[in-house]
């Protein structure tokens, strides 16, 4: 049976394999979790199918970057519900319905991020329920976690763990507190340990209004998408500049996504439309087109909560 199109929010799945992953709020009409928090893609064609296996509800989504168990699949870091912690539990998926539940609980249900961080190898990134630090575990030998913020950071979201000054060496990117304790700002964590702020806040309404540190025009160096306290979507960068791609209150302030939805070689930002609708920018820094993805019966995604 074809799912109910209601009920989800935006994920970050990985740049160019043309879906949108996110999280249902709503039961879909082909199982599930019942009242919602079922993982989902969306198609190009408005398909919208379930293919990953997991019995518990998600709280958040990572991006697919990295293949931690050596099969030909990347998997999709994502948090699940734990009804006996203060958090979920960092679960690793794939398309194939493969589920690993890396030991580690208490994870903060906002964001995580895959990455390397100062020449390491690749690693899950998340925030600590408790403290809003931010740790990073590695999934092959799940030996524990590690803390890489200091304490300092209060965490609410993470952008990812990108090259965003220009310096070719990557940095954990942010929403959280700033060097000088200001909240719900977009900072970094530079490769030499030390925390640099941008001073650019974000909407939190609905959870941090951050979305997947992206290089969108080519030049090597990533940009923030966010949604700011206007409920415009701009780009912010490592010196807090901003570029406004949607404005007149577009968007809800939630979690924004990243993809290449329609494969033209090019990162789009999915958002929550101020009407719950499912939204992309299209041609970002450019044209700024919003489109507004449908079914297979040409309907909206409409009635979606963050």
């Amino acid at each position: 049976r074809r799912p109910r199109r209601r009920g989800g929010r935006p994920g970050r799945p990985a740049v160019g394999d043309g879906r949108i992953v996110f999280v249902t709020n709503q039961e879909f009409a082909d199982g599930g979790n019942g009242a919602g928090g079922d993982l989902r893609t969306l198609t190009q064609t408005g398909g919208v199918r379930f293919a990953y296996g997991l019995e518990e509800k998600v709280k958040a989504i990572g991006p697919s970057r990295a293949d931690f168990d050596d099969d030909p699949f990347a998997e999709i870091p994502v948090v699940t519900t734990n009804p006996n912690t203060h958090g979920g539990n960092l679960v690793l998926v794939d398309t194939q319905g493969e589920v690993e539940t890396i030991k580690q609980g208490r994870v903060k249900p906002g964001s995580v991020a895959v990455g390397s961080f100062s020449g390491d190898r690749d690693r899950v990134f998340f925030i600590e329920s408790g403290t809003r630090d931010i740790r990073r575990i590695t999934p092959e030998t799940d030996t524990g976690a590690v803390t890489v913020s200091g304490g300092k950071t209060k965490a609410q979201g993470l952008a990812g763990i990108v090259d965003i000054d220009g310096d070719n060496e990557t940095e954990i990117v942010f929403g959280g507190n700033g060097p000088q304790g200001n909240s719900n700002t977009v900072n970094f964590i530079d490769d030499d340990g030390s925390l640099v702020g941008t001073g650019q806040q974000y909407g939190s309404n609905n959870g941090a209004g951050v979305g997947s540190a992206t290089d969108f025009d080519g030049d090597g160096v990533a940009r923030v998408p966010i949604v700011d306290g206007n409920q415009r979507i701009t780009l912010v960068n490592a010196s807090g500049d901003t570029t406004e791609l949607a404005g007149g209150s577009a968007a809800k302030k939630s979690p924004l996504g990243v993809t290449d939805f329609d494969n033209d070689e090019n990162s789009e930002i999915v958002f929550l439309g101020t009407n719950g609708n499912l939204k992309y920018v299209d041609e970002v820094g450019e044209l700024n087109v919003v489109v507004e993805p449908t079914d297979e019966d040409g309907e909206s995604f409409d009635g979606i909560k963050p």
